[in-house]
C-alpha cells in the first residue's frame, strides 16, 4: 500500500512538473479534515485525512495529489476575483479534470461528462475555470447545494451528489504571492526545458500567469541558469580512458538561446538602449550559449552575445516581423528564443522553441504562446 512519501517520489520521477509542485507544499495528516485540501500559512499546505487516503487505490491516490497540486500551480486561488465560491471550485475541478487521466479522477469529482450527463451542457474540452464558471452560472437553476459540516454537497435534479467546499480564496495583494509566482514560474521553466510539461497544461500556465506581475529578471535568469541538460556525445578528438582506439565522451553543459531584440520603428531609442544594458546582465551568465542578433522585418547576422553587446547601437528602424526571427532559431536548431520587443508585429502561428517575451511597459505579445512578461528598466 502506497503512502504519501511514495506517491510523492514517484510523481517526481515519472511526473517532474507535479514533483517540483510538491517539493513548495507541506503536506500535513489530520484525521478532522474529511478527505483532502489546501490551505496557505505563509507557504502551501495540503491536508489529507490519512484514513481516507490509504482507502484509495494507487492511481486515485496520484490523482488526489495531483488535483490538488493543480489547484495551486494554476492559481485558482487567486484567480477567483468575487465568483460564487461554490461554483467556482466546480469550475476548477472541471478545468483540472480536463488535464488529468482519466483513472485518476475520481468519481465524486465533476467533469465535463457529469456536466453532460446530468445538464445535458456540452463544454469545450480543456478550457479555463472562467469559462467552464460562465457557463455554470448560465445554469446554476438546475443545480441545488446542501450546506453540511466541513464540505457543502452539489445536488443534480436527477439526485445524483458531488461533494466540494469552497476554494480558499487569496487576495492579490498577499505579500507572499510574488514569491509564490517566482516559485511557479521557476517550476514550470524547469518542466518545460525537461520536456516533462504536457503541452495543454504548459499553455494553461502559461496563460494564468499572464494575469500577474512577474519579477522579469528572475525570470529570464531562469530561462538561462540551470534549465541546460547535461548532453553526452562521442568525439573523435578524444580517445576513450577505457579502450583504446575508440572515441572518448565530450560533455557539454547549459541552455543554448537566441536572443533577438527589435530595433523596428515603434521600439524608442531608450527602450532599445535599456535592451543593451540587459544584455550586458546576460553576457555573465556562463551556463548558457547566446547567440543574439537584432531585427525589424529580417535579422542581422547572428554573433555570439559577447560580440554583439560590444556594438552597442541601433541600426534599424523599419517594421516589425517575427518569422525571420523563428526562421533563423530553426537553423540554428536552438531550443529558446527570448525577444525584447514591443511585440508589435507579424509572428508565426507555430513554432518549435520555447518563447519568453519580454515586452515594453505597453507592449502586448503578438500570439499566444510563450510566456510574456513585462520590462521594467
Amino acid at each position: 500500500m502506497l503512502m504519501m512519501k511514495e506517491i510523492l517520489l514517484d510523481l517526481l520521477i515519472e511526473s517532474p512538473y507535479y514533483g517540483y509542485l510538491a517539493g513548495k507544499v507541506r503536506f500535513v495528516e489530520d484525521t478532522s479534515v474529511k478527505k483532502i485540501r489546501t490551505s496557505f500559512d505563509s507557504a502551501p499546505v495540503v491536508t489529507y485525512n490519512p484514513n481516507w487516503f490509504t482507502s484509495l487505490d494507487e492511481h486515485l491516490k496520484k490523482g488526489a495529489v495531483v488535483h490538488e497540486l493543480l489547484h495551486l500551480g494554476l492559481l485558482h486561488f487567486y484567480r477567483r476575483d468575487g465568483r460564487e465560491p461554490i461554483l467556482w471550485h466546480l469550475a476548477c475541478d472541471i478545468a483540472i479534470s480536463e488535464l488529468m487521466p482519466r483513472e485518476q479522477v475520481h468519481d465524486e469529482i465533476v467533469t465535463l461528462d457529469t456536466i453532460y450527463r446530468e445538464l445535458a451542457l456540452i463544454l469545450p474540452p480543456k478550457s479555463t475555470a472562467e469559462d467552464y464558471y460562465d457557463h455554470l452560472s448560465d445554469n446554476e437553476t438546475k443545480v441545488d447545494f446542501e450546506y453540511k459540516t466541513g464540505h457543502t454537497e452539489v445536488v443534480f435534479e436527477s439526485g445524483k451528489r458531488a461533494e466540494t467546499e469552497p476554494l480558499e480564496e487569496m487576495d492579490r495583494t498577499d505579500l507572499n504571492l510574488q514569491a509564490l509566482i517566482d516559485e511557479l514560474t521557476s517550476i514550470q521553466i524547469a518542466a518545460q526545458s525537461e520536456d516533462a510539461l504536457d503541452a495543454d497544461l504548459s499553455q494553461k500556465t502559461e496563460t494564468a500567469y499572464k494575469g500577474f506581475k512577474l519579477n522579469w529578471r528572475n525570470v529570464l535568469k531562469r530561462f538561462l541558469t540551470g534549465q541546460g541538460r547535461v548532453t553526452t556525445r562521442k568525439s573523435y578528438k578524444r580517445q576513450s580512458r577505457r579502450f583504446d582506439d575508440l572515441p572518448g565522451t565530450k560533455r557539454s553543459i547549459g541552455i543554448r538561446a537566441l536572443v533577438a531584440v527589435d530595433e523596428s520603428g515603434s521600439v524608442s531609442d531608450g527602450d532599445v538602449a535599456d535592451f543593451h544594458k540587459e544584455l550586458l546582465r546576460i553576457n555573465g551568465i556562463n551556463s548558457a550559449h547566446i547567440t543574439a542578433v537584432r531585427f525589424d522585418t529580417t535579422c542581422s547576422e547572428p554573433v555570439p552575445l559577447s560580440r554583439f553587446v560590444s556594438e552597442n547601437k541601433r541600426l534599424r528602424r523599419g517594421g516589425t516581423d517575427f518569422r525571420p526571427v523563428f526562421a533563423l532559431a530553426d537553423q540554428l536548431k536552438v531550443p529558446l528564443v527570448i525577444l525584447f520587443t514591443d511585440g508589435a508585429g507579424e509572428a508565426p502561428r507555430v513554432v518549435n522553441q520555447k518563447v519568453l517575451w519580454i515586452l515594453t511597459g505597453g507592449g502586448k505579445a503578438p500570439v499566444d504562446y510563450g510566456l510574456s512578461i513585462k520590462y521594467m528598466a
